[in-house]
């Protein structure tokens, strides 16, 4: 069985929603997200997710955005 691809990703999270963080969390790693860390004061968790689960991720409630994880920050 091959192994998924798992990519860096960023999510942001609903200002609403920031109280329930541990819930919000657990509802990611069911769709196999993998927290690093958590930024709770800004709202923002990183970690790892399968490449074809990222649309799933965005759908969550409490979710505002997930974004691929930037490794490359020169100017354009």
């Amino acid at each position: 069985m091959a192994k998924k691809q798992m990519k860096d990703v960023v999510v942001a999270v609903d200002p609403k929603h920031k109280t329930q963080m541990k819930a919000l969390i657990g509802k990611l790693e069911k769709k196999g997200f993998v927290l690093a860390d958590s930024l709770t004061e800004i709202g923002v968790l990183t970690g790892s997710a399968p490449a074809d689960a990222i649309k799933d991720l965005k759908r969550i409630d409490g979710v505002e955005n997930v974004e691929l994880n930037r490794t490359d920050y020169s100017t354009q």
